[in-house]
């Protein structure tokens, strides 16, 4: 037949495994995927609730708006004449931040800005707090949007113990020398380059979304005329019993990681980054193991996982096409992930938030080598080589291999359940593209450009914040 396959059409399910065809039979190991299956209701909930935004405590709520409004402030100063003005903007902040307001000095004075940014009354109990505190800023602050209002020269004199550089602590200092008549402190206050960057990530998100659309209509072009046409994925020929064996692996390797990392807790403070890699050198050496040493009378190879030389040129094409291709994907995934996380736990990867929080040069590098070397390796292998082929096997439905896996994938992740949508796309996009190169190269390598380039704009953010 010459037509071209659609995606994912792959051999048939009982198409003959490669290999001597006198060789007997695996038995199956159907305990292999019972052992996975509660492994994982047991894994997933427990990554979810890690990072559970609708509870998160008060200093994470301020942070969150904090981070959210910023941007926002910074490129209407930059548009003025264009910001967006619309009643109530900040409605829905106030109103999450009403339980820890009721703790939290910051949550109290934030909620009191956003009041006067949405030209509604302060909440009085968020001035009664900060004016009975021992903090002489917190005193202060109060005073200023007290009733009657201070005179001006008490309003400035007060105004010097706002002195931080938080969005709330500016964004105070523009409306108390607004309410005195001074109409350039806004933009004088937010015109910085934290906007300029916003306005660059908008551009670029433009230009990423065009040539991601060229991506697609080129790829679409040749698929059709049967030039690009799927190699089909590395082990696409296993029995059962050797997809049964890739799954005991799978336990294997996170029983392993698991293992290390309760062992090694206690001496997390002591060792610090260190720690991390001695967490992931015992899973190599899984790996490596079971190409050495048969898993219950069946090897694995390298080759048969599809890792090798073998075409590396054009493996790191396809994968640096999927990274842009991938773009207005994630672009739209993301726009939904946005509306979602009003009404799902979600939020950012540790790894993104440790660089938000100005870590040193050391750490940097650290979760860089992490993020875009070491977890590319073992996932790609984990999920894409494993998990990936075997449900596929097992299910006979190579695409609904592609979306389970990737949904573990995505849910193992600490980003919570808003979290999943973004990561399954660009797990899916992997899987695509080890269908369509019969190898695992490009992916650790578009896997790595992906986490690059996350944590590179998180660093971006990080240094001019």
């Amino acid at each position: 037949m010459d037509r071209p396959p659609i995606a994912f059409d792959l051999p048939e399910p009982m198409r003959p495994p490669i290999g001597n065809p006198t060789e007997p039979a695996l038995p199956r190991m159907i305990w292999a995927w019972i052992v996975f299956i509660l492994f994982m209701l047991l894994l997933i909930p427990q990554s979810l609730r890690l990072n559970d935004a609708n509870a998160p405590s008060g200093k994470d709520v301020v942070t969150k708006i904090e981070r959210k409004i910023g941007s926002e402030l910074g490129v209407e100063s930059l548009m003025s004449g264009f910001a967006d003005t619309k009643k109530d903007k900040y409605k829905q902040d106030i109103q999450d931040l009403a339980d820890s307001a009721r703790i939290e000095s910051k949550a109290q004075k934030l909620r009191i800005v956003l009041c006067v940014e949405d030209k509604k009354p302060v909440v009085a109990s968020d001035l009664t707090r900060l004016a009975k505190s021992k903090n002489p800023e917190n005193v202060a602050f109060s005073k200023l949007y007290a009733t009657p209002r201070p005179s001006k020269d008490e309003a400035m004199k007060l105004l010097e113990s706002v002195k931080g550089d938080t969005v709330t602590e500016k964004l105070a200092r523009v409306q108390v020398k607004e309410m005195y008549g001074d109409k350039a402190a806004r933009a004088k206050e937010f015109k910085s380059a934290k906007s300029a960057l916003a306005m660059i990530f908008g551009v670029a998100a433009m230009g990423g979304m065009v040539l991601g659309v060229g991506a697609w209509i080129l790829y679409g072009v040749n698929r059709s005329s049967g030039k690009w046409k799927p190699k089909g994925i590395p082990l696409r020929d296993i029995s059962l019993g050797q997809a049964d064996r890739l799954i005991f692996l799978v336990v294997l390797i996170f029983l392993t990681y698991l293992g290390m990392g309760i062992i090694l807790v206690p001496f997390g403070k002591k060792i610090d980054s260190i720690v991390e890699y001695l967490v992931f050198l015992p899973i190599f050496l899984v790996i490596y193991g079971a190409t050495k040493f048969k898993i219950f009378g069946w090897q694995l190879t390298f080759e048969k996982l599809g890792i090798s030389k073998i075409n590396l040129k054009e493996n790191a094409l396809w994968a640096g096409g999927a990274f842009i291709a991938n773009i207005p994907v994630l672009l739209v995934v993301l726009a939904i992930t946005l509306l979602l996380e009003k009404f799902l736990p979600g939020g950012s990867h540790p790894a993104a938030e440790e660089l938000l929080n100005h870590p040193g040069a050391v750490q940097i590098i650290n979760i860089f080598v992490l993020a875009c070397i070491i977890a590319p390796m073992w996932e790609e292998v984990c999920f894409r080589g494993l998990i990936f082929p075997a449900i596929a096997k097992v299910t006979g439905k190579p695409i609904l291999g592609a979306i389970l896996s990737s949904f573990v994938f995505a849910s193992i992740h600490p980003q919570g359940l808003a979290g999943i949508f973004p990561l399954m796309s660009v797990a899916l996009m992997m899987c695509a593209v080890s269908n369509q190169t019969k190898s695992l190269v490009g992916n650790i390598m578009l896997h790595a450009l992906h986490n690059g380039a996350t944590l590179g704009i998180a660093l971006l953010v990080a240094t001019i914040r």
